[in-house]
């Protein structure tokens, strides 16, 4: 019997021509898009999940109410915390600090930049990492030993997969400001996959974190603690037993937040929390800036539900074909009742063509999405392998995935089908199922889904247009960041004198100056208390004489730092208008900022200057208050260099740039990044989706129109000789063309009425996150349904006029 349905299916599938050309073609693009989608999704929820200890691993972090009773969190913990804690409780079996930044490493008179962390020795007895050669947990419990990635020692030593031994016992150093370390290679660890929230180029010993500075500072340290909890050791007890604990070691804390108005002064306002490691990627409201970018899970749900969406679009046209084919094959179903097969058995056979259809889509969808999947990486930017998900897993889904199209796809048809009567059908009295609203619904929704998407991608792409464009207060055009974090405060003022010397005398390099940070790449941000006692706090940029002509800044009032006044570095500051508007400062010049940066000045700086507002931030978030200051004494490192330099020789500019910076630094490496494009990454996340939404509402309304494209195909076969008649009694042309588009025109004019406010209400709550923010214009959806109707009726006319132009004796003679 199986076999014998297999070969009905197959042979039906073969003949099937355009119909089954649809189908499949279309069942394949969706299921291709639905791997991808799997791919994705499944590298997100898969952070940190391949360490064999996962499910005992936890971060640990305080969670505080503020005085407005929101939630929130401290994931940074002071570096002598993170030992006290694991002694002062046994069910925390093993446990590790871990800081990182990038930092300078020499080997010989070769110099690199590379990212350095600092560990304890449990690290690698917590974490599931490839040692390739020598001893981890060795080389962490020695001070002077360092650990390298396979890339390290493959650049630096040219180690290779044969001998990765050849880099132990090697020598890098690394300089501060006070004194150089030299340390040895003493372990070769495989790199990181991209699935880890932690990783680094080259580690050492937490006991250098005294003498090697790594990273700016928060309440007193900038470490996050992981601990791994004994077998059985339950963590909510554990968390529960904590709170003595807390009040101790924090009550410092606690008491300057109260006092800022930062935190709550309720009882239980705040508690040490255990965060589980296989939620770190995930959890939003723990943050630490030098793990990796965290996840958020509502992005994979949408994600999976624009995936079932198009599949969705596909198994439409898959059951409205086959809805529509019905009549053809009525008699088949009335001869094989009359043979004596039941209802049941007549479902069960088109359900296997259903089956057959998907398989073959499937094959063909997979095929697809392996070959697509380079390019699909490039879209979402993240670097995705087949290899990285377990066989089993990919072929448990692709089969779920077939069985699940097959049944949804396959069962109304199949329902359809097997409801006609022998003696009904026998006798050529099948009512034709042009007119059933459950395939003009489905049409509906195949449109409603595809304008939606058409309208949120013309949103989005305004949104980030308007987010790219817009004036930001400053120019950053050829504008290029340096990197300097790695120069030392003592060698700043000689580096900047010696690149400004050198460099601009050239024609291509207009202005050098150096800064804290540039922008996206790190800020600072001070809070005081006022003379008043009020709280504040603002944003503190460290910058040069230069810095407002470099960028092309403007002044509201006032003036800008300058030579002329050499109490200025000590002695002043510039704020934004945001700064001024917000403490309400009714005559800014001249204004004493009490208590601002207590710690570095001797006295009160003094307002010099008020910069009209510019954006350092992205458009997502408001303008916030700024101060800019010359302390010398505000940076350990020196930051970066801006350089301005002409358009017309860019590379010529940067090659220039490159040799000076060597001969100035003494060869540490040049890295550099163009302001305006570090501006433009703030919005990766939002040019990635705006491109999935652009490609998902491609597919989608091309498959809703090879769907329409088949119907078309029935419709007007089924309307031949109505088409005739109307032509031997004088119809024209256009008039036989628009009878039979008028139908499908319609359908998606009632879709576009449906997809508009549900478009509307979406991007809506997604255009909230921006402080900044386009107006949404019925234009879009006017647009969207425009372009959608214009696509579907020349996929319908296509098929239209060459029915209305056929010679009306051959339509007569059709039957």
């Amino acid at each position: 019997m199986l076999k014998s349905y297999l070969k009905v299916a197959l042979r039906r599938f073969r003949r099937g021509g355009t119909y089954a050309i649809v189908n499949v073609v279309g069942l394949a693009v969706g299921m291709a898009t639905c791997t991808l989608i799997f791919l994705l999704v499944h590298h997100e929820w898969s952070f940190d999940r391949f360490h064999e200890e996962a499910d005992q691993i936890y971060r640990v972090y305080l969670s505080y109410d503020d005085p407005a009773g929101d939630a929130q969190a401290q994931a940074m913990m002071p570096p002598d915390f993170t030992p006290e804690l694991a002694n002062a409780f046994p069910a925390v079996e093993a446990y590790t600090r871990f800081v990182e930044n990038g930092r300078d490493f020499a080997s010989g008179d070769r110099t690199f930049r590379y990212s350095f962390a600092e560990i304890d020795p449990d690290f690698f007895e917590m974490f599931t990492f490839d040692v390739l050669a020598g001893d981890a947990v060795r080389a962490i419990e020695d001070p002077s030993s360092l650990i390298v990635t396979r890339e390290v020692a493959s650049t630096i030593f040219g180690a290779d997969d044969n001998d990765w031994s050849g880099a132990l016992g090697q020598v890098l150093s690394t300089s501060t400001d006070d004194a150089t370390f030299s340390f040895s290679v003493a372990a070769v660890v495989e790199d990181f996959p991209n699935n880890s929230s932690l990783s680094f180029e080259i580690a050492a010993s937490f006991e250098n974190y005294d003498n090697i500075y790594v990273g700016g500072n928060n309440w007193g340290g900038r470490t996050s603690t992981y601990v791994m909890l004994a077998p059985g050791a339950d963590p909510s007890t554990l968390e529960a037993s904590f709170q003595p604990f807390t009040d101790v070691q924090f009550a410092n804390y606690v008491d300057g937040m109260r006092q800022a108005e930062r935190m709550s002064t309720e009882d239980g306002a705040y508690a040490l929390r255990l965060q589980p490691l296989t939620e770190v990627h995930s959890d939003l409201d723990v943050w630490v800036p030098y793990e990796a970018a965290q996840h958020d899970p509502l992005y994979s749900f949408i994600l999976m539900g624009i995936g079932a969406l198009i599949l969705l679009i596909a198994c439409i046209n898959f059951m409205t074909l086959s809805v529509g084919q019905s009549t053809m094959r009525a008699r088949e179903v009335g001869v094989r009742k009359v043979l004596g097969a039941d209802r049941r058995q007549i479902m069960w056979q088109h359900w296997g063509e259903s089956l057959v259809a998907a398989g073959a889509s499937l094959a063909i969808g997979f095929g697809l999405a392996v070959t697509l999947l380079p390019g699909f990486n490039n879209l979402v930017g993240v670097q995705i392998s087949l290899s990285s998900v377990s066989p089993f897993a990919i072929l448990a889904a692709l089969v779920f995935l077939m069985i699940l199209v097959g049944v949804v796809a396959g069962g109304y048809p199949a329902a359809v089908l097997s409801r006609y009567r022998p003696a009904t059908v026998l006798k050529g009295s099948v009512a034709s199922p042009r007119n059933n609203r459950l395939t003009q619904s489905l049409v509906v929704l195949q449109f409603t889904i595809s304008i939606g998407l058409i309208a949120a991608t013309a949103i989005m792409t305004d949104q980030l247009s308007y987010m790219l464009e817009k004036d930001l207060g400053f120019e950053d055009d050829f504008v290029v960041a340096i990197g300097s974090r790695g120069i030392a405060r003592g060698e700043a003022d000689g580096v900047l004198s010696g690149l400004k010397d050198r460099l601009l005398p050239f024609d291509q390099i207009t202005h050098i100056e150096r800064s804290g940070y540039t922008f996206t790449r790190g800020s600072d941000r001070n809070g005081w208390a006022d003379a008043a006692g009020r709280p504040w706090q603002a944003y503190n940029f460290g910058v040069g004489y230069g810095y407002l002509d470099l960028l092309q800044m403007e002044m509201a009032e006032g003036r800008f730092f300058s030579e002329e006044y050499p109490g200025d570095p000590t002695g002043s500051i510039v704020v934004n208008e945001a700064l001024v508007r917000e403490m309400e400062i009714e005559e800014p010049i001249g204004h004493v900022l009490t208590n601002w940066l207590s710690f570095i000045y001797d006295e009160s700086p003094t307002i010099v200057g008020v910069v009209k507002d510019f954006h350092i931030q992205s458009l997502r978030n408001e303008i916030e208050p700024l101060v800019m200051n010359m302390h010398p004494d505000y940076y350990n490192y020196m930051g970066a260099v801006l350089v301005r330099i002409k358009p017309d020789d860019v590379q010529g500019s940067l090659a220039l740039l490159e040799n000076t910076w060597g001969e100035v630094t003494g060869g540490r490496p040049f890295t550099y990044s163009f302001v305006d494009e570090d501006l433009a990454a703030q919005y990766a996340a939002e040019s990635s989706w705006q491109r999935l939404v652009t490609y998902s509402s491609i597919l989608a309304i091309i498959i809703a129109c090879m769907g329409l494209f088949g119907l078309a195909i029935l419709t007007v076969t089924r309307r031949t000789k109505e088409i005739g008649i109307r032509k031997v009694l004088g119809a024209s042309v256009t008039g036989v063309t628009s009878l039979l588009s008028r139908e499908f025109a319609v359908l998606v004019a009632i879709a576009s009425v449906l997809a508009a406010p549900l478009a509307w209400y979406a991007m809506s709550r997604w255009l909230e996150s921006f402080a900044f923010q386009v107006n949404i214009s019925i234009w879009t959806f006017i647009g969207a349904a425009g372009l959608a109707l214009a696509i579907a009726m020349a996929t319908v006319s296509m098929h239209a006029v060459r029915a209305a132009r056929a010679n009306p004796v051959r339509s007569l003679r059709y039957e």
